[in-house]
């Protein structure tokens, strides 16, 4: 029995020696593990709505949009998509975009104008 005695309690011993007393956990714990990683998130979100928010900004306003087209520069031809988006659009605040006749007419003439001014520049060459 002494040699069943020593051989039960050694496992015990180098058992317990090298496993840390089992404690509850503390608030700092709970903060690193769950409160953190929320807050990481929940401003990871944030931003992403805003960057949203901000991009699709001014894109509702179709007389800016008709401006933009109108000015003729680099990006006209994605406010002139983002145009027939809203133009396309089955959303009832765009239903009087679509009997706009001021903008009808001034987008009408700048497609006149625009249409005239290639063959104008094969004509002089």
């Amino acid at each position: 029995m002494a040699l069943s005695e020593a051989a039960d309690s050694e496992p015990r011993r180098s058992g317990g020696s090298s496993l840390p007393p089992v404690t509850p956990p503390t608030a700092t714990f709970i903060l690193q593990l769950f409160l953190i990683p929320l807050l990481i998130v929940t401003i990871v979100v944030v931003l992403w709505l805003l960057f949203s928010w901000v991009a699709h900004m001014g894109r509702d306003n179709a007389g800016d949009l008709a401006k933009a087209i109108i000015r003729d520069d680099t990006a006209s031809w994605q406010r002139a998509y983002e145009l027939a988006d809203l133009l396309h659009s089955p959303d009832p605040k765009h239903a009087a975009l679509k009997q706009d006749v001021e903008l009808a007419r001034s987008l009408a003439a700048f497609l006149e104008r625009d249409l005239k001014e290639p063959l104008e520049r094969q004509e002089n060459t």
